[in-house]
This record gives structure tokens, C-alpha cells and sequence, in this order.
């Protein structure tokens, strides 16, 4: 499991507002499942997670050249055993999040914030085996051995995205296989403290917008879900 450490794992204040944008089709399944999908972190497209970037491997190799075939072991066992689902941090709605997470038209992001998140979590039984943080974005030499560290590691390009991450790290999943086969994890959550508001695609249609708020109603809010449903506050292009 995650061991969070003052100089190794960062999380934000509890009132930090975080949103988390969905596609048509994913929104509906966190509501009739009550949970969030966690994917594999070596199934992400960035073929860097979960490793160390160049500078870190440079150094690795001039200190102790003999343990970096070993590390990079290490990593890639630790990235196919954890699960990651990711957040952005940001007092406002991003345009260019719904673009590449919920696509041209369509699509929802659900605005809460870091305490409700935790709370939404750590309240449900089977979900505390989970852990949240910032991700560092950096392109230094410093490496700190510890499971996971480099879970929470993304080079400078990618600080845009302002990212939280809750992960589940199982080491000891599939423990003699060389690969783990479980491509994704589903981490119950408790939605009425989860979900704060839910915003629909600034390009969506009204027809799209009424869909949500039925579905809120079904799942949410005992029946009065659609009061936590309202448009995006940016501009329709």
C-alpha cells in the first residue's frame, strides 16, 4: 500500500475544488455502479508512467549501475498493480478537459471537492485501501525509493492538467506472474458525498441535458437528484 510521507506525496487542502470529466458512455455506469473505474497504470497511453524519466535514470546508472535493471524491474511490477483514476484541480470547468476526456459534444464533469472525495471513499468499507495526491511534475534527478513515488511523477509538459490521482496499489496481486491481467479495478464510493454539482458538455444538446437530470434523479439525492445538474458556465462555440 501507499505510505504517504511529508516530502514524498503531496495531497491538496480539504476545500480544494477537483472535477472529474466523463464521456457519454462512463457517466451512467458511476451511477448505477456506484463506483469508480481505476485502469491499469501501465495500460495509460504516456508509456512514461510510472517510470523514471531520463535525468533519474541517468543518475541511477552513474551512482549504482548495477541495480538499474533491477529498479526498472521494480517499476514496471508496481505499474501493472496499481489502478489509477485521475482529477483535475481547478477552481473552474476547463474547456479543453472536455474535449479530450468527454469528447465534441457530449459528456458531463462533476465538480467536488478533496474532503468530499476522501470522505465519498473513506466512508464506504471497501473502498480505504485506496490513496489520493497531487502529482509532481518534474524533470530531476531525485528518486525516492518507495512503492509508488513514481505513480505521482509526470514530466513538465503534462502540469496543464493540474492532476490528483487516487490509486490502489496491491502488491502482492498475481504475485508469480510476470504480468498482472487485471486491467482495472472498481473502487465503490459513496456518490450523494462524492458528487457536489454536475455540469453538462458546453456543446451538449437539451435533450442530452434533460437525460442527465433523469439519471440524477434516478441515482442521486434520494429522487431529487436533478437540482446538482446544470449547464457548463463556458460559452457555446
Amino acid at each position: 500500500m501507499f505510505v504517504p510521507q511529508e516530502d514524498l506525496l503531496r495531497t491538496p487542502r480539504p476545500d480544494a475544488v477537483i472535477w472529474k470529466y466523463f464521456r457519454p458512455e462512463y457517466f451512467p455506469n458511476l451511477l448505477e455502479t456506484g463506483t469508480l473505474f481505476l485502469n491499469q497504470a501501465s495500460r495509460f497511453k504516456d508509456t512514461m508512467e510510472g517510470r523514471m524519466n531520463e535525468r533519474q535514470r541517468r543518475s541511477l546508472t552513474d551512482e549504482s549501475p548495477g541495480v538499474v535493471g533491477g529498479v526498472e524491474a521494480l517499476h514496471d511490477y508496481v505499474r501493472q498493480r496499481t489502478w489509477v483514476t485521475c482529477f483535475n484541480v481547478s477552481e473552474q470547468e476547463d474547456r479543453d478537459m472536455y474535449s479530450e476526456y468527454c469528447g465534441p459534444e457530449a459528456g458531463v464533469a462533476i465538480r467536488t471537492t478533496f474532503a468530499r472525495l476522501e470522505s465519498a471513499r473513506q466512508n464506504h468499507p471497501s473502498a480505504r485501501e485506496a490513496f489520493s495526491a497531487l502529482v509532481t511534475y518534474r524533470d530531476d534527478d531525485y528518486l525516492r525509493f518507495k512503492l509508488g513515488f513514481l505513480i505521482f511523477q509526470k514530466l513538465p509538459r503534462f502540469c496543464h492538467e493540474q492532476e490528483l490521482r487516487t490509486c490502489v496499489l496491491l502488491e502482492g496481486e498475481q504475485i508469480n506472474s510476470s504480468q498482472c491481467m487485471r486491467q482495472f479495478l472498481r473502487l465503490p464510493v459513496l456518490l450523494n458525498e462524492l458528487i457536489q454539482q454536475v455540469y453538462v458538455h458546453p456543446q451538449a444538446s437539451a435533450i442530452y441535458y434533460e437525460k442527465i437530470c433523469v439519471l440524477a434523479d434516478r441515482y442521486l439525492e434520494q429522487g431529487g437528484g436533478r437540482r446538482l445538474v446544470r449547464w457548463s458556465r463556458l460559452p457555446r462555440h
